[in-house]
């Protein structure tokens, strides 16, 4: 495997990482800022 492709998919998986990571955390701390507001 060439390094640009591995730089490639890490910064895929990472980007993939972050977008559902940060998904559910709007998910599931939603009720909690509309409980504080």
């Amino acid at each position: 495997m060439q390094l640009t492709t591995l730089l490639f998919v890490l910064l895929l998986l990472s980007s993939l990482a972050y977008y559902f990571g940060r998904k559910r955390a709007v998910s599931v701390s939603g009720g909690e800022v509309k409980d504080l507001h």
